[in-house]
Order: C-alpha cells, then sequence, then structure tokens
C-alpha cells in the first residue's frame, strides 16, 4: 500500500502498472508532478527511471488544497509551453505553504531519473558495508506521524547506519546529483496523529524517502525493482 496512487479501490493504481503502461505506449514524458502524499520515496521514482526525466514529488502528504496552479503553472509551461523551471516550480509551492496556507506544511523535492541507475549502484555499496554498531531507525527522520512509521528519510538513514563513512560519503554525493532541488516547510503535518501529534520537526532533508528497514512491509519491499537493483 505504500506504492500505490490513489485512494478508492477501483481507481488505484500501483506505481509498476503506471511506469508499464506509459512505457508500452511509447512515451516518455520531460517531467511527471505528482499532487498525492507520499510519491516522493525511492522505490517509485526508480520505478518511473524509463519513462521520464524529471519528477516533482513529495516524500510527506500533500494538504487537500494541493499545488497552487496560479502560482506554478507559468513554470510548467514557460515560454508559451516549450520550456518549464521545475526549480522555481517546487520553491513556488513550498513558499505558498509557508506565506498563504492556513495549514503551513509542504515537502517537495526534484529529481533527475537520468541518475537514479548510478544512485541504486551506490546504495549497493552502502548495503555491502554493512549496519553500523549502535544504529537505530528511532533516530531517523520520518515523513508521516504513523506508528510504526512507513516513511524514511533515505539520505538521513544512510549517514546513520552505513558502517563505512567513506561508502556513505559517496552515496551522499551521489544522492546530491539525483535529488537536486529540495524545498520544506520547518515542520509536516500528518493526519494520522498517532499520539495526537499532528505536526512534526524537519531536521534532516534529503528531499526523497524509503521503506527499506521498515519490518511491516519488508515482503512487498523486496519485491521492489529498487529493492533487486540495490541487493
Amino acid at each position: 500500500m505504500t506504492r500505490h496512487l490513489g485512494d478508492k479501490e477501483r481507481t488505484r493504481y500501483n506505481v509498476e502498472e503506471i511506469a508499464s503502461a506509459i512505457e508500452k505506449n511509447n512515451i516518455k514524458f520531460d517531467y511527471i508532478l505528482f499532487d498525492a502524499c507520499f510519491m516522493g520515496n525511492v522505490e517509485s521514482v526508480y520505478e518511473l527511471r524509463e519513462v521520464t526525466k524529471w519528477i516533482v514529488a513529495s516524500p510527506c502528504e500533500v494538504m487537500g488544497y494541493g499545488f497552487p496552479y496560479a502560482r506554478v503553472m507559468k513554470h510548467m509551461l514557460e515560454n508559451k509551453g516549450t520550456s518549464y523551471n521545475l526549480e522555481k516550480l517546487c520553491y513556488e509551492y513550498v513558499n505558498h505553504y509557508k506565506t498563504d496556507a492556513v495549514t503551513p506544511s509542504a515537502c517537495v523535492a526534484l529529481t533527475n531519473t537520468s541518475e537514479l541507475e548510478a544512485l541504486a549502484q551506490a546504495m549497493k555499496e552502502v548495503n555491502s558495508a554493512g549496519v553500523k554498531s549502535g544504529f537505530s531507525l528511532d533516530n531517523v527522520q520520518y515523513y508521516e506521524g504513523q506508528n510504526p512509521h512507513s516513511f524514511y528519510d533515505l539520505g538521513d538513514m544512510v549517514e546513520q547506519s552505513c558502517a563505512d563513512a567513506t561508502v556513505a560519503a559517496t552515496f551522499k554525493k551521489q544522492l546530491d546529483k539525483t535529488v537536486t532541488s529540495r524545498y520544506h516547510t520547518e515542520q509536516f503535518y500528518s493526519a494520522f496523529g498517532a499520539n495526537n501529534q499532528y505536526y512534526h520537526d524537519i531536521n534532516y532533508y534529503s528531499g526523497i524517502s524509503t521503506s527499506a528497514m521498515v519490518e511491516h512491509y519488508t515482503d512487498d519491499w523486496s519485491k521492489t525493482e529498487w529493492y533487486k537493483a540495490t541487493h
């Protein structure tokens, strides 16, 4: 359930189904913007690496108002629709929630899909290096108010868990090439509200999440293309 788009059973699609449908129709998008919760996870963006050049997505929940299209359309369709500026789009999205929204919560990032294969190779090296002694998932930045959590910050997880500092540094360098723009408010809102806590601090932000090490989705996670490429 961490890999689908849509709320209702009849209109719910797994990300791999979306990628397959686009590919079978011989389409490659310049970019895909997900105005939907939690789509900024590495497992999903990796699945879409062959069907789009760029992905704009949030690792946490997107508020009901969604993207402020009156502000961002000009960046989606610049020069009479012949170009775009996705970095400005990301900035405008978060700035709207910082300055004008009732709920000041927004996270977004821009992913360069051409760098995802290199990121997967770097992640494979991280996994081969093993887990650092004393590492605890409890200390890693999360992106929802569930208990237990389903989405953790990918960069923070690697930085804290990797037993080889050199391998971790190489991964971070590649992650910076892959996720090129990152914006967020100081906190994010989560409707899940475990223990009546709805606002959560953002202390680390790489712009992309993962469900690695999440025990309640281990079987489904091991079937993802990201897992296969990194293990």
